[in-house]
């Protein structure tokens, strides 16, 4: 039997919670696995890469060659589509480390009998907005810009 999906089905959103520091994992196809085999048969593993090349998370199991689905960070039995505060890669000084992030996921709908690896890469970065003011004012109007 032909392995129900390949690499580019998996879908995958991340969202760094600035107030809090963390990213967000979300699978987007969630219940949508169900024409691959079913839901309950969906098994996800998540590994996060910081632009040092340091591993700032690795699910349990995880691996690109001969991943273990025991305890998935992403799992369709239980309808666990999110992996939340996922604690950020932060400087020295404790601000968000900009630069090309890496998320790798892989995926199986058998157990890991066969699994498909989605890897992703995106560039995080944040500039605080600068604000300016300009006033200019005359006897008859005044401008705010």
């Amino acid at each position: 039997m032909a392995f129900p999906f390949t690499s580019s089905i998996p879908v995958f959103r991340i969202t760094f919670d600035i107030p809090n520091e963390v990213l967000i994992f979300t699978d987007l196809i969630q219940t949508g696995y169900s024409s691959y085999g079913g839901t309950a048969n969906f098994k996800g593993l998540v590994q996060i890469t910081d632009p040092d090349g340091t591993i700032i998370y690795q699910g349990t199991g995880f691996s690109m060659t001969a991943p273990d689905f025991t305890t998935p960070d992403i799992d369709g039995s239980t309808l666990t589509w999110i992996l939340n505060n996922i604690p950020a890669s932060l400087t020295s000084a404790g601000l968000f480390t900009p630069g090309l992030y890496t998320f790798d996921y892989v995926c199986t709908m058998n157990n890991g009998t066969t699994f498909v690896c989605v890897q992703e890469t995106y560039e995080f970065d944040y500039v605080s907005p600068t604000v300016t003011i300009d006033l200019s004012a005359s006897c008859r109007t005044s401008e705010l810009t």
